[in-house]
């Protein structure tokens, strides 16, 4: 009896103990989650900040002569309804359809209001808030690319780490100057930061889904520029480093593999042409090479010395 009672306040004790530990953990789980909020709400705003303001003069096509290329795309969208592209740069739908929905909501708007200020597209051309709408969209990007590395640190490293990360990213030169420019770069490296963050998570939790994810942001990544299929490749060795003779493991790459290639296919509906695109590219980029100058061996040196230069990535890194 005696041995029973003394059982019985043990377990009391212990009982507790443990509501007392769960009602103090409660709110320093409150004061965790309230300034990871902060933070994430910081990075958000003085990511998109710096790049919406950097792409908010110059609202002409002779700022930055590269955004002829997609924004035929959208024009072609936008007045025939298909997503057949009409230019070889940057013809996926999956980044022309939300530029070109954004156009147009911008321009019933403009019809509904009568205010000049929302004038974004008339008579086949462009206007000003066109430049401004769109180069916002790929500050977004830019902004949840930083959010995305920010979390990527905090699973891998710890927060301090991803804090360090993302401030990296926000503040990198050539990643500011792609989320002010109406190209795809932006988008670029978000779907692949989207990628390795799913594919880390299906990685830890051998899960399925997770790993079909992973393989919904390379087709994105692959889509918003072809070199965004390379993302695949961090992704696969990941998977298969963790146990290459799980059965598991090899149902995800399968899996992510799966849903790449079919996602990436039914996002892109002229994706057949694409390859016609690629060896036209190949040609036009060998043509500037000799209008230059340059030669293979020097264009790799270029493209090395790239890597170093402080306008690039800043003078930090």
């Amino acid at each position: 009896m005696f041995v029973a009672k003394g059982t019985s306040s043990i377990n009391r004790a212990v009982e507790l103990r443990g509501k007392d530990a769960t009602a103090s953990s409660a709110p320093r789980l409150a004061s965790a989650w309230w300034k990871a909020a902060a933070v994430c709400v910081l990075l958000f705003a003085v990511a998109f900040g710096l790049r919406f303001w950097c792409g908010s003069y110059g609202l002409h096509s002779s700022r930055h002569w590269d955004e002829g290329y997609a924004l035929d795309n959208v024009r072609s969208l936008i007045e025939t309804g298909s997503f057949e592209p009409a230019r070889s740069y940057y013809p996926s739908p999956v980044f022309n359809l939300p530029a070109a929905a954004i156009v147009r909501v911008s321009a019933w708007w403009h019809e509904r209001s009568a205010d000049p200020r929302w004038a974004t597209y008339q008579n086949g051309r462009f206007r000003g808030m066109s430049y401004l709408l769109l180069r916002g969209l790929m500050a977004l990007y830019g902004a949840i690319a930083v959010l995305l590395l920010w979390r990527i640190g905090c699973v891998l490293a710890g927060s301090g780490v991803g804090l360090l990360a993302a401030v990296l990213l926000a503040f990198l030169p050539w990643h500011i100057h792609a989320g002010a420019i109406f190209k795809p770069d932006s988008l670029l490296v978000m779907t692949a930061l989207l990628s390795v963050w799913a594919g880390i998570h299906a990685i830890r939790s051998q899960s399925l889904w997770w790993a079909a994810l992973a393989g919904l942001g390379i087709a994105l990544a692959a889509s918003a520029k072809l070199t965004g299929v390379l993302v695949a490749a961090p992704v696969a060795v990941g998977l298969l480093a963790a146990n290459p003779r799980s059965r598991r493991r090899w149902g995800q790459l399968a899996m992510t593999a799966g849903v790449s290639a079919v996602a990436f296919a039914a996002l892109n509906p002229y994706w057949t042409s694409y390859l016609f695109f690629v060896d036209a590219l190949k040609v036009d980029y060998a043509k500037r090479a000799r209008w230059r100058g340059w030669t293979k061996v020097g264009g790799l040196g270029l493209t090395i010395r790239l890597f170093f230069e402080s306008t690039v990535h800043g003078p930090i890194i």
